[in-house]
C-alpha cells in the first residue's frame, strides 16, 4: 500500500485535478481505492484509542480531532547519510542515484500532501512541532518528545487557534 500511495499521486483523482489524460481508468480507480482505504484505516486506528500515525495525511484526515502534528526533519547531508547507512546490503546505488531517489520521494509526500492539505508539507504553519534531526541520534529525542507530548496532551488549551 505504501509504495502505491507515495508514487505519482495526481493518478489518484479525476482527470480535471490531475490533469493527465493518459492514465489508464483501471490505474486511477485502483490509486483512489488505496487512498479511500488508507484514510480509513487511519480513521479507524484513531478511533480505537491513543496512537502514533507517521505520514498518511494523517494531521489532514484527523483535523478534526486535533492531532498533535510533528514534523521531522534533516538537512541534506543528514539524510544522505542516514540513508547510507540504513541501505540494505544489495542495494547497490551511487550517490548520484540515493540523492536523485531522496529528492523524488519527498517530491511524491509534498504532492501527494498538497492533494489533501491547504498548507504545503513541510510548512512550519502546518505542524505543531518540527524536529530537526540533523547531526542527531533520533532515539535520543524520544524521552524529550515524550515528555512534550504529556504535556501537550494534559493542557487545557491544546485545540488549534
Amino acid at each position: 500500500m505504501a509504495r502505491v500511495s507515495e508514487s505519482n499521486v495526481r493518478a489518484a483523482y479525476p482527470l480535471t485535478v490531475g490533469r493527465r489524460f493518459s492514465i489508464p481508468y483501471k490505474v486511477m480507480e485502483q490509486s483512489i481505492m488505496v487512498t479511500v482505504t488508507r484514510q480509513k484505516i487511519v480513521q479507524k486506528l484513531a478511533q480505537q484509542g491513543d496512537c502514533v500515525i507517521i505520514g498518511r495525511c494523517a494531521d489532514t484526515v484527523l483535523a478534526h480531532l486535533h492531532p498533535l502534528r510533528i514534523f521531522v526533519y534533516a538537512g541534506w547531508p543528514s539524510k544522505l547519510k542516514r540513508c547510507q547507512e540504513r541501505a540494505a546490503e544489495q542495494e547497490k546505488f551511487t550517490l548520484a542515484e540515493m540523492e536523485r531517489r531522496m529528492r523524488q520521494i519527498d517530491k511524491n509526500r509534498a504532492k501527494k500532501h498538497e492533494l489533501t492539505a491547504s498548507i504545503p508539507w513541510g510548512a512550519k504553519e502546518g505542524y505543531d512541532l518540527c524536529i530537526n534531526t540533523s547531526g542527531r541520534e533520533i532515539k535520543s529525542l524520544v524521552p524529550a518528545l515524550a515528555e512534550y507530548t504529556k504535556s501537550w496532551f494534559s493542557s487545557e488549551y491544546n485545540v488549534m487557534e
